[in-house]
């Protein structure tokens, strides 16, 4: 992930150690929070793929979808993946 991050801040590994190694770091008090939301919400190829492409492939499906909608969606894909689990089952007997 340090490849990538340098990458996308522009800035050069020893900036990038030297904020993973501060102290202020430990607590999250002084640490760039970005570097952070960074790691927390995109993989290492989600990164690469933004870098050379300048999207997420991802995100792209589903940015304009609204967060109840999108809970729908998840939640339909589960139902389904359960009847099908279900009536694997059934077919077994």
């Amino acid at each position: 992930m340090k490849k990538q991050i340098t990458e996308l801040m522009q800035i050069s590994d020893v900036s990038y150690y030297r904020w993973k190694k501060s102290p202020k770091q430990k607590d999250k008090k002084e640490a760039p929070k970005i570097f952070s939301l960074l790691e927390y919400a995109f993989s290492e190829q989600e990164l690469d793929e933004y870098l050379s492409s300048g999207k997420i492939e991802k995100l792209e499906l589903i940015k304009d979808i609204d967060i109840e909608e999108l809970k729908t969606l998840i939640k339909n894909k589960d139902l389904l993946h359960k009847v099908t689990e279900i009536k694997s089952l059934l077919e077994d007997k």
